[in-house]
This record gives C-alpha cells, sequence and structure tokens, in this order.
C-alpha cells in the first residue's frame, strides 16, 4: 500500500478553493499511484473565525 501525505496552504474563509486544492493533490496522488491520501483536519472546510458564516441559517435564528 502507498499512502501520500497531502498538506496545502489553507485560505482562510474559502471552502472552494480549498477543495480546489486538495482535488488537485489527490489527483497528482492518484497519477503517482498511491492507494490513499491523508490531509490535515482544516484542508478541505477552511478555517473561519466569523462563526455567523461558519454557522447555517438555522443556528442563527
Amino acid at each position: 500500500m502507498i499512502i501520500a501525505l497531502g498538506q496545502i496552504d489553507i485560505i482562510w474563509e474559502d471552502e472552494e478553493k480549498n477543495k480546489e486544492k486538495v482535488k488537485k493533490f489527490t489527483e497528482k496522488a492518484k497519477i503517482l499511484v498511491s492507494d490513499m491520501i491523508f490531509f490535515s483536519e482544516m484542508s478541505s472546510t477552511s478555517f473561519l473565525m466569523n462563526v455567523k458564516k461558519l454557522a447555517s441559517d438555522d443556528a442563527l435564528e
């Protein structure tokens, strides 16, 4: 089993751009014949300090 480790420079409060970076790393790992890839815990969701942006609409009511 070949395991890859991925680390990206997280873009604060931009979940979509972070997901794009994770996707690119995952595609590269696949080309390099990796069976599994691990990222840090905040890689795909981003890091937010703005609680209102993070919370769902239901939670704010």
